[in-house]
């Protein structure tokens, strides 16, 4: 980054187009920009406004035509911010960027980041300062840039020309959302001040869920729809159309669990109606139902319609004094009442399908490793970035989180249940439950995005949300995309949801069972 790598990186499109000029200057100065956002001591320590330095120098920039002008402009903004930064090394702390110790890892916190909420349209330079604070973020402090399926350099330069004139709000969010998808994140989520505005003020009365077709797995009372009900289309386009369109705008570490997020932005909608083309028992049937505004959501039950148990199951002695577990549910300060429980079964089943409840601290899987994990077990690591070394991330030794551990742990089978919903604290207590002798994972791969997630204010109002902190197995296997792979296989098929039956909890009991 010093001033004679600046004057070559213009040299190299001195010969291309002047469209393909400018986008190499902007991508050179958004990166030059971002650079310094993390490594200049005059940036970092908050003396110098460094959006207000962006957005005053791009306009002039812009204008530029020749390869000098250009250079020296740049180079000229260097200066004024102090000059370049000599290495990689920074030295205190950063405006911009904090960090909170846990367990040896540094959790990510940016901080000092306006939102801009009132920006007027057309707009030519909040849409490249978004691009730019955005694309530097996972540039600097993405643990799993390296598995990107286009090299991020590449995508700056592609999102330049889109993002240098945003014609309207709604434009430009959608263009937000495509850029962020990029980084293959199941922890990717964005959202806006004026959330309507982006995903519609109504919400669809059912909702759905992909097994080979997309079908209704519950329903608000009112409407005429069914969970079973097999969704060809959603006002006038196909369910599969539709799926396809918000996949491009949908952050998701794998196919499996973009399938499950597309199915919140599926359900919806700018109309207080929707028109539906349906199948049941293969009937095909056109309704029209009512939507619900966001204030007063429709009475929609968000578990699977094959959940065999109550909705407010949290546990459930099953026959052969098998513990059913619900992790989403199990609330530790009821633990006085199923402790016994555990310590009085053959074995246990732990669903973690449904997220344990992280907001409310009643999440109990600490407990519950307490009881079942041996001592100085570790199951997992974590990569964390590196605060004076901005890009650098640091691969901490195998660890059990000093979890406590019961002098002598459960010695019955364990069959963890697992599936594409299993996310982040779902996937980290899979980990965990996997290092129990006898226990076994059971289902299909999990979501594939575990560990903190970091969040980033976003110019127009916008929050964005990306993984912070990498998570590994011991021997240093990826869990990133790939997901925690079941022991054992059990995927549901359109057959299984139609008939309500949970393949995975069938499995877990014949493996319980000592049955093949």
């Amino acid at each position: 980054m010093k001033k004679f790598l600046l004057a070559a990186a213009l040299l190299a499109v001195a010969g291309s187009t002047r469209s393909q000029s400018d986008t190499a200057g902007l991508a050179l100065l958004g990166r030059v920009w971002g650079f310094m956002k993390y490594h200049s001591p005059a940036v970092a320590s908050g003396r110098i406004s460094w959006d207000s330095a962006l957005l005053g120098f791009l306009p002039a920039y812009r204008r530029l035509t020749s390869r000098k002008e250009k250079n020296d402009s740049l180079q000229a903004f260097i200066d004024r911010a102090g000059g370049m930064p000599v290495g990689d090394s920074v030295a205190g702390p950063n405006y911009y960027i904090g960090f909170q110790p846990d367990d040896g890892a540094n959790i990510l916190l940016f901080r000092h980041e306006a939102a801009y909420p009132a920006i007027r349209y057309p707009d030519s330079s909040y849409g490249l300062l978004c691009l730019f604070r955005l694309w530097n973020a996972i540039e600097y402090w993405y643990p799993y840039k390296y598995g990107l399926k286009t090299a991020w350099p590449e995508v700056l330069r592609e999102f330049i020309p889109r993002m240098s004139v945003e014609k309207d709000f709604t434009t430009y969010t959608h263009d937000v959302a495509e850029l962020l998808a990029r980084i293959d994140d199941t922890h990717g989520y964005l959202g806006w001040m004026r959330d309507t505005v982006v995903n519609g003020g109504y919400i669809r009365p059912f909702t759905l869920q992909y097994v080979g077709r997309w079908v209704v797995s519950s329903v608000d009372g009112k409407t005429a729809l069914q969970p079973g009900d097999i969704v060809d289309s959603i006002d006038g386009e196909s369910a599969t159309a539709l799926s396809g369109r918000l996949a491009t705008e949908c952050p998701a570490s794998n196919a499996a669990s973009r399938m499950i997020k597309l199915g919140l932005p599926m359900v919806r909608s700018h109309l207080k109606e929707s028109r539906l083309t349906i199948r049941r028992k293969g009937v095909r049937v056109q309704l029209v139902v009512p939507n619900a505004h966001p204030a007063a959501p429709a009475a929609v039950d968000w578990n699977p319609a094959w959940f065999p148990y109550p909705r407010d199951t949290a546990y459930a002695l099953l026959k052969g004094n098998v513990l059913y577990l619900n992790m989403a549910l199990l609330n530790r300060n009821d633990s006085a009442r199923w402790k016994p429980l555990i310590d009085g079964s053959r074995a246990l089943i732990i669903d973690t399908r449904r997220n344990a409840d992280e907001q409310n601290f009643t999440n109990a899987g600490d407990i519950l490793l307490e009881m079942t994990l041996p001592v100085h077990t570790p199951f997992c690591r974590f990569k964390t970035a590196v605060p004076s070394r901005p890009g650098a991330f640091h691969l901490l030794p195998p660890t059990d989180q000093g979890l406590p551990h019961a002098a002598s742990p459960y010695k019955g089978r364990i069959a963890v249940l697992i599936d594409g919903n299993s996310t982040s604290i779902g996937e980290f207590m899979a980990m965990a439950f996997r290092a129990v002798p006898g226990a076994r994972l059971v289902g299909s791969a999990t979501a594939g995005a575990d560990g903190n997630v970091a969040l980033l204010v976003l110019p127009g109002g916008g929050l964005a949300q990306f993984t912070g902190l990498g998570v590994y197995y011991p021997d240093g296997r990826e869990t990133q995309r790939v997901g925690i792979q079941p022991d054992i296989a059990a995927t549901v098929t359109l057959d299984d949801f139609l008939r309500k039956r949970d393949l995975a909890l069938e499995k877990a009991l014949l493996y319980l069972n000592g049955k093949p």
